[in-house]
């Protein structure tokens, strides 16, 4: 919906909401939170949020889990960045369906990068481990990646790199065509053919992925404005292209 002001279908969505239609409000907070926040205005992004703290108190998770997603980045106006509040509604959306193994992958994963990265106080690896190991398992791509990450860097668990490479692969292939996903896990797949982590080197492999993540890089900066100028996409695209570099001058060298 490029233009949700004027669009027959969003505002059909927003008439059934302001009935108390939980699927429209569940479509508005997707819409609005999860797709093209920045092309609405505080209006309607303040509508939105409305629905969305209905859909919580009907302890809906993937509301919760928006939610928490919002306090984690802390991009609108309606919210202010709190991790402590960003890690408290990743586990109430966990916390829903305490009886059964149907996890919700997306709040497991976004629960381990609060722990990671010690969003809330220091850095917990063991809980990261597993809060990745379940998603990961589950098939949560980047959950997958992240695993990777604690066997490539040795966090909580023995450092391995043949297990970190395995997890970087399968990422990959899990993928689809998530533009963040596919650069991060290129990235690290390149680096690893580059100098031989986990595999054997492969100048040609490595380029091929490089090259992928350079690409996938571009389009988050071209896609999501917001990201362009972050280290959130600069400072790996500036580490991928290094990399590439140094595949480039060993691929002349053996000319």
């Amino acid at each position: 919906m490029s233009d949700k002001k004027n669009n027959y279908e969003y505002n059909l969505l927003l008439e059934l909401a302001d009935n108390n239609d939980i699927f429209a409000m569940k479509e508005i907070a997707s819409i609005t939170f999860n797709d093209s926040i920045l092309s609405l205005n505080n209006s309607d992004r303040l509508k939105a949020f409305e629905y969305l703290k209905n859909l919580v108190e009907n302890k809906d998770s993937e509301a919760f889990l928006t939610l928490g997603a919002l306090y984690y980045s802390g991009e609108t106006e309606f919210v202010k960045q709190d991790y402590k509040s960003a890690e408290y509604y990743y586990n109430e959306a966990l916390n829903l369906k305490p009886l059964n193994f149907n996890y919700n992958t997306t709040a497991l994963n976004n629960l381990g990068y609060c722990y990671y990265y010690g969003r809330n106080n220091e850095p917990d690896y063991k809980k990261a481990f597993q809060c990745f190991g379940k998603a990961a398992y589950l098939n949560h791509p980047n959950a997958m990646y992240k695993i990777g990450d604690m066997y490539e860097k040795g966090l909580y668990v023995k450092k391995c790199l043949n297990t970190a490479f395995y997890w970087y692969k399968k990422s990959y292939a899990y993928s689809g065509n998530d533009h963040y996903n596919l650069a991060s896990v290129s990235q690290r797949i390149g680096r690893a053919y580059l100098y031989g982590e986990g595999t054997e080197i492969n100048l040609l492999r490595a380029l091929k992925y490089l090259q992928i993540a350079e690409k996938h890089f571009y389009s988050l900066a071209i896609n999501k404005p917001i990201l362009s100028n972050s280290n959130f996409v600069n400072k790996p695209l500036k580490f991928t292209q290094e990399l590439l570099e140094k595949v480039r001058r060993q691929l002349n060298l053996l000319i």
